[in-house]
């Protein structure tokens, strides 16, 4: 496969990931998700550390949209470039410990290989803030 190919093959996988979770379509999901699946959140997350394995960076998928009580996901544009990188330009929307919306601009970096994701590094845009949003200190 051309590099272009695996660089959009992989950009398809990320964009299927968004869809499927868009719908509720969680065994989709799961299945573009590697065995062996690292997410790896900043220190200044609201839930920050290391979830390693599927079922673990599952846990950890559930308890972020629990603690950021998030609405959607508006997915702005995916990049990919190489064999095994893609980026996402993302808002991350939600209600605030008070119950009024926020939105907050994240970059999600995956590295992808076979078909599936093997890893998510989440950039959100202002970590304190978003602490501050939903009650974190």
């Amino acid at each position: 496969m051309s590099a272009v190919a695996s660089a959009e093959a992989n950009r398809e996988v990320v964009q299927a990931i968004y869809d499927a979770a868009a719908t509720g379509d969680f065994a989709c999901v799961q299945s573009l998700l590697a065995d062996d699946i690292v997410l790896l959140e900043s220190d200044s997350h609201p839930t920050p550390g290391r979830s390693e394995g599927k079922p673990a960076v599952l846990a950890a998928m559930g308890r972020l949209v629990e603690v950021l009580r998030t609405t959607e996901v508006r997915v702005h544009e995916i990049l990919a470039d190489g064999p095994e990188r893609v980026a996402a330009l993302i808002d991350a929307i939600g209600t605030d410990s008070t119950g009024q919306p926020y939105s907050m601009p994240v970059v999600e970096l995956f590295l992808v290989r076979d078909g599936q994701v093997v890893e998510i590094r989440p950039f959100y845009y202002d970590t304190v803030r978003l602490r501050a949003l939903v009650g974190v200190v």
